[in-house]
């Protein structure tokens, strides 16, 4: 009798295995860790925070967590709408992230990272053991280089001047010099600009202009996000297995194979040079940061593989995040052509008064002279504005319960975010929010009878207002060498090019990805050289 009722169940449901394929077996088991994912997941969160999103009160989380992988943008325009004074919960792919009005935003900026920290919020998402950065959760050697070389005005300005001076060199060998119209990505273009000026700063004359490093440090970027965001699909059981058949997480550790080639020379002759300077010998050797790292890290950390993975690392925001927000710059100067002939005006009246940028030979004036493009800086300001990198920043999570001076209390684990694009585009912040404005920051910057106009309303200037470059002690260091970079290559595209979307082109849809936002990847550009008259 028993075994009657389960031949009844077994003969089926074994007739049924026997006739899938491997691609059906593949399909099922992705979707039972897709599930178990969003299912099984923990979520610390704020007590009786609403959640925002659900298209009605039958629809599932998972189906809520799905549709925000590419429908953030609406979901959390929305909810800023709706919960504007009052914290909200979204819940993400895998994570719920708490949004808090911009009344916390003073109290954040100067709360330490033992409480509540972006790093954190980094090492979750790039799953560090799967993507071939185990050093990233235990050593901030690569934070504290930015901080400490970038984020200091005098260093910064040291460093840009030498990339400036590498630029030079690559513009000719990057951007067609013809006279006819030629189709580029520009995009790739820019990144190749960056890299270069990167390089520089970084390893040096030796490998800032072989091709071959600069294409890697180029490709890195993305092997990695694809590494990271392929294995956040699956829950934390599944990756030993996941990992290994991620064609890209291959391809990144061909490629630190190949940094770790790069750096271990540069590496022992760094040594080499410190023990001949100890034994009283003078040597003459070229400033670049790695021999910062080199200097300042433990016996543990200094080694060429570690050091690799740390210029790997920061290429993430020093290459790929400054030339995309270039590209959008790029993409509105061609969108809005009316503003061109204000902002070469502009770059003409500043050399008359300064002199030529290239000719200068002091970096705190190089500084100097970028710093009186007032216009241009507006401009990039409100492209910003327009086409963020994140939606949702800057972003914390709490590494210990912790309770803001109104008697919100945040859980430990909590992530937190402010919907700052979305305040930017509300009538009551931003008059006019949805018009391209591209002067707004001048007229403010000229306007402000607070004392901010020599210093505010500029690209590097974070307020809760404008806070691209992030929040707080824990703003981006980099902006300002990222901002410099920026004005420098724009400066030469105004004067020397002209550029125009192919026939039928327009400006090109930024692409959402949960709260991360890029240019299209597939956009381009005409671009020719201005024939003198």
């Amino acid at each position: 009798m028993f075994q009657n009722e389960w031949s009844l169940v077994w003969d089926p449901l074994r007739k049924f295995l026997e006739a899938l394929s491997y691609a059906n077996i593949a399909a099922i088991l992705c979707t039972v860790c897709w599930l178990s994912t969003i299912l099984l997941q923990k979520k610390p969160g704020l007590a009786n925070a609403p959640v925002h999103g659900y298209r009605s009160m039958f629809e599932p989380s998972l189906l809520l967590r799905a549709r925000f992988i590419t429908g953030a943008r609406d979901v959390i325009m929305t909810g800023y709408e709706k919960f504007k004074e009052v914290p909200f919960v979204i819940k993400c792919y895998k994570y719920d992230l708490t949004i808090l009005p911009v009344r916390y935003l003073d109290e954040v900026r100067t709360t330490p990272a033992s409480k509540l920290d972006l790093k954190a919020i980094h090492v979750e998402n790039v799953i560090p053991r799967y993507t071939y950065a185990q050093l990233f959760p235990d050593s901030d050697l690569h934070f504290r280089v930015v901080r400490q070389k970038l984020g200091v005005v005098k260093e910064n300005n040291k460093y840009f001047f030498l990339a400036r001076n590498e630029l030079n060199f690559g513009w000719e060998r990057d951007i067609p010099q013809s006279t006819e119209w030629i189709e580029i990505d520009i995009q790739k273009t820019m990144r190749g600009l960056i890299a270069r000026m990167f390089a520089k700063i970084f390893l040096g004359n030796l490998v800032c202009r072989d091709a071959d490093c600069l294409q890697l440090l180029d490709e890195y970027t993305m092997d990695f996000f694809l590494t990271a965001f392929t294995l956040k699909m699956f829950p934390a059981w599944a990756h030993p297995i996941v990992a290994r058949c991620i064609p890209a997480r291959r391809r990144l550790k061909e490629k630190l194979d190949a940094a770790t080639r790069i750096v271990e020379p540069l590496l022992e002759k760094h040594l080499d040079a410190l023990n001949r300077k100890n034994e009283g010998e003078k040597v003459d050797e070229e400033d670049t940061l790695l021999h910062w790292l080199i200097d300042n890290s433990t016996p543990k950390e200094n080694n060429a593989p570690a050091h690799a993975l740390r210029i790997l690392q920061l290429t993430l925001a020093s290459i790929h995040s400054t030339a995309a927000g270039l590209s959008n710059v790029v993409y509105d100067l061609v969108a809005h052509p009316e503003w061109i002939p204000g902002l070469v005006e502009e770059i003409a009246q500043v050399t008359k008064e300064l002199g030529n940028f290239d000719e200068i030979t002091d970096p705190a004036e190089a500084h100097r002279w970028l710093s009186h493009l007032e216009k241009l800086d507006s401009f990039i300001v409100e492209v910003q504005r327009h086409h963020p990198a994140m939606l949702l920043i800057p972003q914390r999570m709490a590494l210990e319960p912790f309770t803001f001076k109104d008697g919100l209390h945040v859980p430990a684990g909590t992530r937190i975010a402010w919907a700052t694009h979305a305040r930017v585009h509300d009538p009551e912040v931003t008059p006019n929010p949805d018009a391209f404005d591209p002067m707004r920051s001048y007229r403010k910057r000229h306007q402000d009878p607070s004392g901010m106009a020599l210093t505010g309303h500029q690209a590097v200037t974070i307020t809760k207002d404008h806070i691209g470059f992030g929040h707080g002690v824990q703003a981006c260091p980099g902006r300002f060498l990222a901002v410099n970079q920026m004005k420098t290559i724009l400066m030469r595209l105004l004067t020397e090019c002209e550029l125009q979307y192919p026939e039928g082109k327009s400006r090109p849809r930024s692409i959402y990805m949960e709260e991360n936002a890029f240019p299209d990847p597939s956009a381009t550009l005409m671009i020719r050289t201005k024939v003198a008259k």
